[in-house]
C-alpha cells in the first residue's frame, strides 16, 4: 500500500483496443474505392514548414476535424501516418509509451514493483528519443511522457525507501519543469528532497562518455551535455545517459543508467547508437520527404500513385505555406484530382461532407488537347495540300461565322425599326 500521505498521479487512460488482424501479413493494404459502401480512408500529408510540434499540433486540428465527419476514416496506422508527414517512424517512442501506460496501470493497481520497473524502461526509451530529437525545454515532444515516468518512479522509490532513486527522480523533475511540487506529488513528500546546493559540500565525480559512431548529443539529465567524446563532472549518485543523433538515416538514440562515485579517475561509459529500423512505408515517406524538400511537386500522377500505396480515397495535403488542399482518387485508381481548397483546419469538414462528386476536372491537364498520334492520323487521312486546305477552311469557317454573328448584333444596334433575320445554312 501507498505511504500516507502520498498523492497518486492521475488514473492511467483506458486500455486502446486491439488493432484487428491485417488480412495478408505482406501484401499492401486494400483500396476503400474498392469496397463497395466502405467509409473513405483519409490521410494527411504534411508539406509545411516549422518545428516539428508545430506540425504535429496542425496534423492533429485536421484529423480532429476529419473524426467528426461521417463516412470518413482517418488513417489510425501511427507508422503510416508520420511516413506522411515525410517524418521517419521512431519505434523507440512507440515503446517507451506502451511501457509507460504499463506502469501507470501497475501504479494504479498499487504495484509499485511491477510500476517502477515498467517506468524505468519508458524513461530509457524516451530519454533516447530525446536525444535523437534534439529538442529540450517545452519543446520536447516527451518531456509530458518523461514527467510522468519520473513522477511514478520518484513516488516508488520514496514508498520503498530508496531515498538515492527518489532524490535522482527529484532532480529529474526539475530540470523538466514539472512544478513546485510536481502534479501527483504531495507537498509534505516532496519536501523530503529538497534540491541539491552545487556549494554545500557535494562531492563530485568524473565521467567520460563516448559513442559509436563518434559526434552524437550526449545529454544528461535531460540536459545536452555536448558531443562524445566528452568527459564531465556530475554530483555522485545515480544519473541518466543518453545520446543520440538528429541525422534521419540514423537509427535514434541510446541510453543508460550511471552511478557516478567521487575520485580522480572518471568512470567510463560507451554507447553504441542503433541502426535505423526499416519501415514498410519508407517509400511513402521518402515521396513526401522529397516534396517538403521541394525536389519535387505533387502532382495529380503523384498523388494518385501515392494514395494507391498507402490505400487512401482521400488525402489532405497541407502545403509549404500551411494552405490546405483536399485531393480525391480518381476512378479506377489513376491519378487524383484537387476537390477543394481551405484556409483553416474548421474548413475542411465541409469539403468532406459535401456530395461525392465523380473524377471531375483534373486542373493539371488542358480540357482540350490533340496528341501527335491524333495528328497524324489526320494527316494519313487528308493527305498533302488538301489536308492543310481543310484546316484553313475549319478555321475560315469558325472566324466567319464570329465576324458574321458581330455584324448581327451590330446591325441589330443601329437599326430604328424591330427586324426579323434569319439565316439558312445549307
Amino acid at each position: 500500500m501507498p505511504a500516507r500521505g502520498l498523492a497518486q498521479p492521475p488514473p492511467p487512460p483506458p486500455a486502446q483496443p486491439a488493432a484487428p488482424p491485417p488480412t495478408a501479413p505482406t501484401e499492401l493494404p486494400p483500396s476503400p474505392a474498392s469496397v463497395e459502401g466502405a467509409a473513405d480512408r483519409v490521410g494527411v500529408v504534411d508539406l509545411a514548414r516549422g518545428a516539428a510540434t508545430e506540425r504535429r499540433a496542425r496534423r492533429a486540428a485536421i484529423e480532429k476535424q476529419l473524426a467528426g465527419v461521417s463516412g470518413v476514416r482517418p488513417v489510425d496506422d501511427p507508422e503510416l501516418r508520420q511516413a506522411l508527414a515525410g517524418e521517419s517512424v521512431d519505434p523507440q517512442l512507440e515503446s517507451g509509451r506502451r511501457a509507460l501506460a504499463r506502469a501507470q496501470a501497475a501504479f494504479g493497481a498499487l504495484d509499485c514493483t511491477h510500476a517502477r520497473g515498467e517506468a524505468d524502461a519508458a524513461l530509457l526509451a524516451l530519454a533516447a528519443v530525446q536525444a535523437a530529437s534534439g529538442e529540450a525545454g517545452a519543446a520536447n515532444q516527451v518531456n509530458d511522457d518523461l514527467r510522468r515516468a519520473h513522477t511514478i518512479r520518484f513516488l516508488c522509490a520514496d514508498q520503498g525507501g530508496d531515498r538515492g532513486a527518489a532524490q535522482s527522480a527529484a532532480r529529474a523533475l526539475r530540470a523538466l519543469k514539472a512544478g513546485d511540487p510536481p502534479r501527483g506529488i504531495s507537498d509534505a513528500v516532496w519536501s523530503r528532497y529538497p534540491a541539491i546546493d552545487a556549494a554545500a559540500g557535494v562531492q563530485n565525480g568524473r565521467l567520460s562518455v563516448t559513442t559509436q559512431p563518434a559526434g552524437a548529443a550526449v545529454w544528461i539529465d535531460h540536459a545536452p551535455a555536448g558531443k562524445a567524446p566528452i568527459t564531465v563532472s556530475l554530483s555522485e549518485g545515480e544519473h541518466l545517459v543518453a545520446a543520440g543523433s538528429t541525422d534521419p538515416r540514423s537509427g535514434g538514440g541510446v541510453a543508460r543508467r550511471v552511478t557516478v562515485a567521487t575520485g580522480w579517475a572518471p568512470a567510463q561509459l560507451a554507447l553504441a547508437l542503433p541502426a535505423r529500423a526499416a519501415s514498410r512505408w519508407r517509400d511513402v515517406e521518402e515521396r513526401v520527404a522529397g516534396w517538403r524538400r521541394g525536389t519535387a511537386r505533387p502532382g495529380a500522377a503523384d498523388v494518385g500513385q501515392l494514395c494507391a500505396r498507402a490505400g487512401l480515397s482521400r488525402v489532405v495535403v497541407i502545403d509549404g505555406r500551411g494552405g490546405i488542399q483536399v485531393w480525391v482518387r480518381a476512378a479506377g485508381g489513376e491519378g487524383a484530382r484537387v476537390a477543394g481548397s481551405a484556409g483553416r483546419p474548421e474548413e475542411i469538414a465541409a469539403l468532406m461532407a459535401g456530395p461525392r462528386r465523380g473524377p471531375g476536372i483534373d486542373p493539371s491537364r488542358p480540357l482540350l488537347r490533340e496528341t501527335p498520334e491524333e495528328r497524324a492520323a489526320i494527316q494519313v487521312q487528308k493527305s498533302g495540300k488538301r489536308g492543310k486546305w481543310q484546316q484553313w477552311w475549319v478555321y475560315a469557317v469558325v472566324i466567319g461565322a464570329a465576324a458574321l454573328g458581330a455584324g448581327i448584333v451590330l446591325g441589330n444596334d443601329l437599326g430604328e425599326d424591330r427586324q426579323r433575320i434569319e439565316i439558312t445554312v445549307p
